[in-house]
């Protein structure tokens, strides 16, 4: 029985071999890092009962994100972002359905973090549905004299009226 021979490759005949694959690699790793959502600014943490702004402050358009303590430990994340000359929104970066699941921002827009789709923030005075979904509730503010003021006050009442009903769950939001 005739006993078959390995071939062993040498370096100097496999050296094409690996740089096909090391160009292949390069830029499909390139085209990876490129596709990755953002890392999120840092959250501001608000710890007065409001929150005073500079407009100029705020990025255009990308959100920028704060956070705002509740009496109970809840923290309540949400963005200010200019939507055009001297004009803000402010509203909640976390949808109704998804809110434990969190929030990134990308392309301008915030993002839930579960559906990975970005969230539709309803117009200030709009009343959302009564069901949880992915909509974000604007925050009233105020503003006067390049600053603009968002009023703990409201940002309390406004996630309990149409957030807690989601943590506690509730699908009741009054």
């Amino acid at each position: 029985m005739a006993r078959k021979k390995r071939l062993k490759p040498t370096w100097r005949q496999l050296w094409p071999v690996w740089l096909a694959m090391g160009l292949l690699a390069v830029p499909g790793a390139v085209g990876l890092w490129l596709h990755m959502p953002a890392k999120p600014k840092p959250t501001i943490r608000v710890t007065t009962d409001d929150m005073s702004l500079s407009v100029a402050a705020v990025d255009a358009p990308q959100p920028q994100l704060f956070s705002y303590p509740l009496p109970d430990s809840t923290n309540v994340e949400f963005f200010a972002r200019k939507i055009g000359p001297g004009r803000l929104q402010v509203a909640f970066a976390s949808c109704r359905r998804c809110y434990r699941s969190g929030n990134f921002p990308l392309d301008n827009e915030v993002r839930c973090r579960r559906c990975n789709t970005p969230m539709e923030i309803l117009a200030q005075g709009q009343t959302p549905g009564s069901e949880s979904d992915c909509k974000l509730i604007s925050i009233p503010y105020e503003q006067a004299n390049g600053q603009i003021v968002v009023r703990g006050r409201v940002v309390r009442d406004l996630f309990d009226q149409w957030y807690r009903p989601a943590l506690t769950g509730s699908d009741d939001p009054h």
